[in-house]
């Protein structure tokens, strides 16, 4: 009589164990540091010697927080669709309140998808219309280890 041949390995159940073990080992890397960049020059900061300046962890996750912000979702070609806000939503919503709720509602999502899990939640999202394309945007975010995190920020369309 002819053996009978499993579609699976063997070792299936191994395998699989090694799976599960693979995804729950992975840690959040968390705050690091960064060279300094500056948002509204728009290059990075140097000290008197002309040496690129280190922000620590907070400033750093700050300005990522800030460009996340600041990019226009699906408009560059160097994030995916998954980095930045619709700003199209925000801005062409019938008024500011519908817009400010937009605004709010794309400003969590892109924030809580952070790559490095520092973002646990953002708290609260404050806007202030500045002119027809133009918002000034006060956001705090309760990050890794429930370190308060505010900052300020102007999107433009």
């Amino acid at each position: 009589m002819a053996e009978i041949e499993n579609l699976f390995p063997e070792d299936i159940d191994d395998f699989m164990e090694d799976e599960l073990l693979d995804e729950e080992e992975e840690e959040i890397v968390g705050f690091k540091v960064s060279p300094h960049f500056d948002i509204e020059t728009g290059d990075f900061m140097m000290d008197g010697s002309g040496n690129i300046m280190t922000a620590n962890e907070i400033d750093s996750y700050i300005q990522w927080c800030t460009a996340i912000i600041a990019t226009d979702r699906g408009k560059s070609d160097s994030y995916t669709s998954d980095i930045g806000i619709d700003y199209d939503a925000v801005f062409s919503a019938v008024d500011r309140e519908e817009g400010e709720m937009i605004l709010e509602s794309e400003i969590s999502e892109a924030l809580e998808c952070d790559p490095y899990g520092r973002t646990e939640y953002v708290q609260h999202v404050e806007s202030e219309w500045v002119g027809p394309d133009a918002i000034n945007v006060s956001v705090e975010v309760v990050a890794l280890d429930n370190e308060l995190v505010t900052f300020n920020t102007t999107i433009t369309r």
